[in-house]
């Protein structure tokens, strides 16, 4: 199958030690607890499958969930999540003991970088029999693709019936989806229109406090504007298809 695994620069390119404190990630860090939240039991098992450094991991664990991770590279992980995260592993050889209860699976940013996706969402279910929910992110909106994507190795950028008509044909329905980020969106749009590219390479916020702020704008929009609007990222909650949750 193909995919566009991040090597080590890329690790240092996307995710600078004090990512975590970025608006970016403090935003859709509460979208993600929500979504998980609403979509299984207090304390549920959770594998979060291409985990990066590991702080969604450590969320989950401080909200307290059972939260483990698996990552195709070898990032540097946090600290508090080295216990739970391994890594240079693919997610079907991660311990089956732990495959077998996994209750909530998170695929955050993941399947933009896989050539097939239904086919590996095949795979996920295959491999996870106890499974209730699958949460998923994707950046969205084919119309504002840029060198960013093509820089971290996307094959694609979704909207809402893509993303459904591959998690159908991957085994899964979708219970719950919604844009988020629709300011991001909106100057996304700006830059094509200017013929402007993105910046790449992130970097540690000087200003946390400015980023908070910025976070908790970007969480507002979304009581305020419908899900429906565009955003530059979808975020889904979906079932197994064969289950009646």
């Amino acid at each position: 199958m193909t995919t566009t695994a991040f090597d080590a620069s890329a690790y240092e390119d996307c995710y600078p030690d004090g990512y975590t404190s970025h608006y970016w990630h403090l935003a859709r860090d509460r979208h993600l607890l929500a979504a998980v939240q609403s979509a299984v039991k207090p304390g549920s098992v959770c594998l979060e499958i291409g985990c990066g450094r590991g702080h969604t991991v450590a969320n989950l664990r401080r909200a307290g969930f059972d939260a483990w991770g698996v990552e195709l590279g070898r990032p540097p992980v946090l600290p508090e999540s080295r216990s739970f995260v391994a890594t240079g592993l693919p997610f079907q050889d991660a311990d089956p003991a732990l495959r077998a209860k996994v209750q909530c699976a998170l695929l955050l940013d993941v399947i933009e970088h896989i050539e097939d996706a239904p086919a590996f969402l095949r795979e996920v279910r295959t491999a996870l029999p106890a499974l209730e929910a699958l949460i998923i992110a994707v950046p969205s909106r084919p119309e504002i693709w840029s060198n960013y994507d093509t820089y971290y190795g996307h094959f694609r950028r979704y909207d809402r019936p893509m993303l459904k008509a591959h998690l159908t044909e991957g085994g899964f329905r979708a219970a719950n989806m919604t844009y988020l980020f629709r300011t991001l969106y909106l100057a996304a749009l700006g830059l094509r229109a200017l013929g402007r590219e993105r910046a790449v390479l992130h970097q540690a916020p000087s200003n946390p406090a400015l980023h908070r702020a910025i976070a908790a704008a970007l969480n507002a929009e979304s009581w305020v504007i419908p899900s429906s609007v565009a955003g530059s990222s979808l975020l889904c909650v979906a079932r197994p298809a064969s289950s009646t949750v």
